[in-house]
């Protein structure tokens, strides 16, 4: 770590144009740049603030509060919770970041039986290479080869296709699904990381199967509705030349 401090700072006095008597307190306060070591720090807490509010990470937490609560001293073995804790002391975060609690679950939650089916299947097909080393055929050639692969013989099952993607000349960047039925294409705003864009697809795609569904729920309650007057009308007819 004092070797990559130090690179930073040589790197930030030829940024700045200062003399070799400048000091690196001083930089640092005018490029508003902040030391690695306290960078890491920074990005390890963060990632731990967000654990600790997950119930299954409660072990976490516990062995983080241990070292917390421990003599640096006494205990100086380099763990990955000794060294989170010293991370969180060198930032003055204890307080707060301890008094985080687990989010609780909304209250009409109901967790799902085991036996009971996912109501989503994900599947994620790779290219054969970089999709910046291969052509617009070949692209087009792997699509096609994974849809091929999907059985549609089960009328049950709805498949979606999703895909983002980002340009790395223009940081363009755009999000989209296609199934048999409806397909969306949505624009995203530039320099959006490629992660972004494939979960801005399966969000779209979700949106569109719940839409989908309430409809077909609609059309089924029509169905059963227009059944039952037909039976109606049958039986009162039947009832009328009965009397």
């Amino acid at each position: 770590m004092e070797h990559l401090e130090k690179l930073q700072n040589q790197a930030l006095r030829i940024m700045l144009g200062a003399p070799g008597w400048t000091k690196i307190v001083n930089m640092r306060a005018e490029a508003d740049l902040p030391q690695i070591n306290h960078r890491v720090h920074a990005m390890n807490t963060s990632l731990l603030a967000k654990t600790l509010a997950q119930p299954r990470y409660s072990e976490v937490a516990r062995r983080v509060q241990q070292s917390l609560a421990q003599d640096e001293d006494l205990f100086t073995k380099r763990t990955w919770a000794h060294t989170t804790a010293q991370g969180i002391k060198t930032l003055q975060v204890q307080a707060p970041l301890l008094s985080r609690t687990t989010d609780a679950q909304h209250p009409d939650y109901e967790p799902p039986p085991p036996w009971q089916e996912p109501l989503y299947h994900f599947s994620v097909t790779r290219l054969t290479a970089s999709k910046a080393s291969l052509s617009a055929d070949d692209l087009t050639a792997q699509a096609r080869q994974a849809l091929r692969a999907v059985d549609d013989a089960d009328a049950e099952i709805y498949s979606y296709f999703t895909d983002g993607s980002v340009d790395p000349e223009t940081y363009r960047a755009a999000a989209a699904f296609v199934h048999c039925d409806n397909t969306g294409i949505f624009r995203l705003p530039d320099h959006s990381s490629t992660l972004q864009t494939e979960l801005a697809a399966i969000v779209k795609a979700l949106d569109a199967r719940h839409k989908d569904k309430d409809v077909e729920e609609l059309q089924q309650e029509k169905a059963v509705n227009d059944e039952l007057e037909t039976q109606l009308k049958y039986h009162e007819a039947a009832l009328q030349e009965f009397l």
